[in-house]
């Protein structure tokens, strides 16, 4: 028995074989045209592995390995792949997918993680790339007033104030995709662009790839939250040293205060 999947070069499956649907338990209209191909595979693996295969298999015309899958109801699927560039009539015309064929085996197949992988998944969840919209018009202010010389720039102050802002973006983004897979907001967009695993549009997609679950999304999402409003705590208790005075205080509750309402 083997599967036989084809993809475009996002990665959308646009068809599958009966035996695709023996193998890993879902039903085309479920898969064709609203998943990817990575809904088959520890995401892990998706981040780790599937981006070399996909190399490989420009460049020689096949990449033949062993991996493991997941069926639609978790069970672990021991496999030996084969993937291979599909064109557009022929190869002489620009590449259109991929071609996947998955012969299920009678072997204990493991995928050893490294841990720069296990780094880019907190990367993938939290999104820590966009978190320079926030900090970079931090520095510039902070440049300016440092050079003021007025005796009231706080290195501290501003190390705090950075570090705070950073978990509080990272727990918007991780929030963002809760309430978007919570919603059903995922669901229903399959025409996100990620070029090279990169969260252009469409979120993060960590819970699409089953790198974290729904739950721990929600108190990753909320512990990020919890530790930038320490991380504020310690900063207003620094700004009244500095300055000896609550107003810059009151002063940074009111905008925050305005921004909730």
């Amino acid at each position: 028995m083997k599967s036989v999947i084809t993809c475009d070069m996002e990665g959308r499956v646009l068809t599958m074989n009966d035996d695709a649907v023996k193998i890993f338990g879902y039903k085309k209209e479920e898969i064709i045209g609203k998943k990817r191909v990575s809904i088959f595979s520890p995401g892990e693996i998706v981040i780790q592995n599937v981006g070399n295969w996909l190399a490989t298999a420009d460049k020689l015309g096949e990449f033949v390995g062993k991996t493991y899958f997941l069926k639609k109801d978790g069970t672990k699927i021991n496999a030996k792949i084969s993937i291979r560039p599909t064109f557009a009539d022929g190869k002489s015309n620009a590449q259109t997918g991929y071609c996947g064929v998955t012969e299920v085996i009678d072997e204990d197949v493991t995928v050893p993680i490294n841990l720069s992988t296990k780094i880019i998944k907190g990367v993938a969840i939290t999104r820590v790339p966009f978190t320079s919209a926030s900090i970079f018009p931090m520095l510039a202010i902070a440049a300016y007033y440092a050079g003021l010389g007025d005796g009231l720039f706080s290195v501290t102050s501003l190390l705090l104030a950075v570090f705070g802002v950073l978990l509080l973006h990272l727990s918007s983004n991780v929030f963002n995709d809760y309430f978007d897979v919570s919603d059903g907001t995922d669901e229903a967009n399959n025409e996100y662009f990620q070029p090279g695993g990169a969260a252009i549009t469409g979120g993060s997609r960590a819970i699409e790839l089953g790198i974290i679950t729904l739950n721990k999304t929600k108190t990753v999402a909320t512990s990020l939250l919890l530790a930038s409003l320490l991380v504020a705590g310690f900063l207003f208790y620094n700004i009244y040293q500095v300055t000896g005075a609550t107003s810059n205080v009151e002063g940074a509750l009111a905008v925050g205060l305005s921004g909730y309402f």
